[in-house]
């Protein structure tokens, strides 16, 4: 089976897991721990609807450690990987990548 025939929705996760993009980075790892997940989608609300601004990923986290001089305090957005890439479930996964 072809990337050209499978449907972005045969591979994309239903049950995605949000934060808002001012919560914190212990927030964040909370929410994947108590998930057993490897990432949160960042969101910012505009009028009570969840808008995709970003990702944070365990990557990123470790990238956040290794500095050491993190303030867990800080705001999501200043770590959240950007940008963000949305997609239609029905579009073709082979169209979709490229």
């Amino acid at each position: 089976m072809s990337l050209d025939s499978l449907l972005v929705s045969s591979v994309m996760t239903n049950d995605v897991k949000t934060e808002n993009e001012n919560e914190n980075i212990m927030t964040v790892c909370k929410v994947m721990r108590d998930n057993n997940i490897g990432c949160v989608v960042v969101v910012e609300i505009q009028n009570k609807e969840k808008i995709p601004v970003g990702i944070i990923t365990e990557r990123d986290i470790v990238n956040i450690l290794g500095k050491l001089t993190i303030d867990f305090r800080t705001p999501l957005s200043s770590f959240m990987s950007k940008p963000k890439f949305l997609s239609n479930p029905t579009v073709l996964l082979g169209k979709q990548c490229n």
